[in-house]
């Protein structure tokens, strides 16, 4: 009846402010809000931050924008006068982040190419102190171990 005409004139002024004036009951936008209005919120402070790089960018702003111009002059500067410093001190960073762990590897490592170094000098003592048919057997016997380590890594790929 009544109240619903009056509900009608008031939507008849605007949407908005039609919208504002409802009861809570009849206002779909009052279940939105609890879901909304965080977003709203960060909507709100991500325009203003683009809007303050904007006037720092257009020089809408000359005060922030003197002083971004002039901050990267100084750290320009510092960067060039310290160079120098820089270069053996990242050295320095990267020698103590990434050197230790290396030089364990590289210790393990050289250890097992030395291993394997006296193996193949020992093998070849023996190789020239044997006589004709004992030389045979050892290549014999080294041909089939090489076979057989080419088996298992067949295997292992396979």
């Amino acid at each position: 009846g009544q109240e619903g005409k009056q509900m009608l004139t008031r939507f008849n002024k605007g949407t908005a402010e039609a919208l504002r004036e409802m009861p809570g009951r009849l206002n779909p936008m009052q279940l939105l809000a609890p879901y909304l209005n965080p977003v709203q919120g960060r909507v709100a402070w991500a325009a203003r931050e683009v809007r303050k790089l904007r006037s720092i960018f257009t020089w809408a702003n000359p005060v922030s924008s003197s002083g971004w111009y002039l901050g990267s002059i100084a750290c320009t500067a510092l960067l060039v006068l310290f160079a120098p410093l820089l270069q053996p001190t990242m050295q320095l960073v990267g020698a103590l982040a990434l050197g230790p762990h290396m030089w364990v590897l590289g210790a393990r490592e050289r250890a097992r190419q030395r291993a394997a170094a006296a193996a193949a000098r020992e093998l070849e003592r023996q190789y020239d102190g044997a006589d004709e048919c004992s030389k045979r057997e050892m290549l014999e016997q080294r041909y089939e171990e090489e076979a057989r380590a080419a088996a298992a890594a067949r295997d292992v790929a396979a």
